[in-house]
């Protein structure tokens, strides 16, 4: 009973540290990190936390709702296997540990499936993070605010079920992740189709299951679409030059204080895309990858060659191509196949109509992972699988919208957490004549 309640806590608490890690990559001017040995540290903690994962999960690892999850996993560890064959020296074989980190991080739906574990890990994040922000707003540069801060895009989507405390503070962070750095064009997509999609539902703009139904295919289609368009030459929708004539730079002011002029059009993921189809024509690894060990040959990053011997990128921005890379095209169809279901039963399967939205904005992150979404061991990366579980939950689904309204209200307060069960006729009493109520 002790051990279970340690991991639970441990399991809890992994996401502050996930948070920690996510900014470490990207130091303000005040660069107190290269003080600090990180690396042993940071991976003792997670084979920790990974223990932890694991002895949470294993009772659930026969899921067959989470059946495309498994197989995924079972790839992941078979091609981390192979990387432990083909690692060539002290930089492959930390890339192959630091790598894998960020692909079984999919263990974690076995646990998140649970509304109470949910709830449990994500209120130990929303209860420190304001006090944790202060700090990191001075020690990471402004375009990072958005890693340390992704779980309030879930919040965004939630805002219906919000306390008034609790909307202000997910609009101000939003308002700051979007500004404090306009080059950062991420945040600016990934946030900005959030909030519109919680614009929508808060104004009642409900959409019919039919038409969800087609913008999920539309989202699931697309990139295969686009990168045939792309290859062929017809459209590339990186190459913005070519359909934006108006001018969209800004001046950003750089980690060392430096103001410079940025130029929000310029394409920066073509280059990566050539490069990663050559290393695997070149490799003949299209099928299986070539493990997390390794990554694809570079011209772009070339000067790379100085730190590992090798002018070859570990990982890049994309997380599709990463996948690709590390597990062939097995492991993209795998991916595929996690994310179109969870997005399809959380549109066709489900009592709320937040959860009809929350599909949507699954498959909207599925092609976003061929834009970006940089699948490593941080809490961007931690909150897609946290939503993944949520879509396959049956128990989320199940819920109306009042019971996730007090789910919602127990990321905050401990009376409405999961458990206080006495407390739901008080709640439902004092909320009867609230407007959240009237939502379908």
């Amino acid at each position: 009973m002790i051990a279970y309640k340690n991991n639970t806590q441990l399991f809890s608490y992994s996401i502050l540290f996930i948070a920690l890690f996510s900014v470490l990559p990207y130091p303000s001017g005040i660069d107190i990190f290269k003080y600090i040995n990180i690396t042993a540290l940071m991976w003792l903690i997670m084979v920790v936390f990974f223990i932890a994962y694991f002895e949470l999960a294993k009772n659930k690892l026969n899921s067959y709702q989470l059946r495309f999850v498994k197989y995924y996993l079972f790839w992941n560890i078979i091609m981390f296997i192979v990387g432990l064959f083909v690692a060539n020296g002290y930089w492959e074989f930390k890339v192959l540990i630091f790598n894998s980190f960020a692909t079984f991080l999919s263990i974690a739906t076995y646990i998140l499936i649970e509304p109470y574990y949910t709830q449990k890990i994500l209120s130990v994040y929303f209860r420190n993070i304001i006090w944790i922000t202060i700090p990191f707003l001075f020690l990471v540069a402004p375009g990072a605010y958005g890693f340390f801060l992704s779980p309030f895009m879930l919040l965004l989507l939630l805002v219906p079920f919000l306390d008034s405390k609790w909307k202000v503070i997910t609009v101000i962070i939003t308002i700051l992740v979007i500004f404090a750095n306009l080059d950062t064009r991420s945040n600016l997509i990934k946030y900005g189709v959030a909030a519109i999609i919680s614009i929508s539902y808060y104004l009642g703009l409900h959409i019919k299951l039919n038409w969800l139904n087609l913008i999920h295919k539309i989202f699931m289609i697309a990139p295969f679409l686009i990168l045939l368009t792309a290859i062929a030459g017809i459209f590339n929708p990186f190459k913005m030059d070519s359909y934006i004539k108006d001018d969209f730079s800004t001046e950003i002011t750089r980690s060392d204080g430096q103001i410079v002029k940025a130029d929000l059009k310029v394409d920066t993921r073509t280059g990566i895309y050539k490069e990663v189809f050559e290393t695997a024509k070149y490799y003949n690894t299209w099928i299986t990858g070539r493990s997390p060990a390794k990554g694809n040959r570079t011209e772009l990053f070339s000067d790379i060659k100085t730190i590992t011997g090798t002018a070859e990128r570990s990982g890049n921005e994309v997380a599709i191509l990463n996948i690709f890379t590390w597990t062939g095209l097995i492991g993209v169809f795998l991916y595929l196949l996690i994310f179109y279901r969870a997005s399809w039963l959380a549109i066709n399967k489900s009592n709320s109509y937040f959860m009809k939205l929350l599909g949507i904005f699954l498959s909207f992150r599925w092609l976003y992972s061929w834009i970006e979404d940089v699948n490593v061991y941080s809490i961007n990366y931690f909150l897609i699988w946290i939503m993944l579980a949520m879509a396959y939950s049956d128990k989320f689904r199940m819920m109306n919208e009042q019971e996730l309204l007090l789910w919602t209200r127990g990321l905050f307060y401990k009376r409405y957490k999961m458990g206080n069960i006495n407390k739901l006729e008080e709640f439902k009493k004092k909320n009867e004549d609230s407007r959240t109520h009237n939502l379908p």
